[in-house]
């Protein structure tokens, strides 16, 4: 059912308790940047590698901040990911 068709108590109880699926965890897109130093390669996901040097580091955070962002931009019904950086300020 479309929001427009829901009264107002059921769109917040859709908006609130729809669970988004589990989104894929962010990945490598830095390697033609900075070669990872754990050998992760570009495209794979390194939230399981070892820790790198601060430049890899600082790379898996930027890499990390755009994956949150896609995944506010990308939730579709829910508003977890919005209240989660709402509540971060």
């Amino acid at each position: 059912a479309s929001i427009g068709s829901m009264t107002m108590s059921q769109t917040v109880d859709a908006l609130i308790n729809t669970a988004p699926p589990n989104p894929a965890p962010p990945v490598n897109y830095y390697e033609n940047l900075y070669p990872d130093p754990t050998s992760v390669p570009l495209g794979a996901t390194w939230v399981n590698a070892g820790y790198g040097d601060g430049t890899a580091n600082y790379y898996r955070e930027l890499s990390l901040k755009a994956w949150w962002v896609k995944n506010i931009l990308n939730q579709g019904l829910s508003i977890h990911e919005k209240m989660t950086l709402f509540w971060h300020n």
